[in-house]
């Protein structure tokens, strides 16, 4: 992972976002490795399928919706979930969204629907 070599990172783990086995797996450690305790999480997970961007947003599948709300959305429940424990004193959350949240950008669709509802999450 060229970026986590580059700015030095000591811990790096894959996982898929929406596999709570996985993250609970990554979550034990990153336990182990930070001593139990983190300051900061963050989110910066998005995805949806490649035909529900391209044409007109009332031609995305129920699927698609699904996997784009649960994988760009959920995740940061399920990450959250998992930090929060390891934040005895406080700690920051922080997750990315993008203009496209509020405005009408093209070939974005259900991901707008996704990165507002991601907005609303953390209201």
């Amino acid at each position: 992972m060229p970026l986590a070599q580059e700015v030095g990172a000591t811990f790096v783990e894959r996982a898929d976002a929406n596999n709570d086995e996985e993250l609970d797996t990554v979550f034990a450690k990153a336990h182990e490795h930070f001593n139990g305790k983190i300051d900061v999480l963050v989110h910066a997970i998005a995805f949806a399928e490649r035909q529900d961007l391209d044409g007109e947003f009332v031609d995305t599948s129920r699927g698609g919706f699904k996997t784009a709300l649960e994988t760009s959305v959920y995740s940061l429940i399920a990450l959250t979930q998992r930090a929060v424990p390891m934040m005895p004193d406080g700690g920051s959350i922080i997750t990315l969204s993008y203009y496209g949240a509020e405005k009408v950008i093209p070939h974005y669709n259900v991901m707008g629907v996704a990165k507002a509802a991601l907005e609303a999450s953390v209201r």
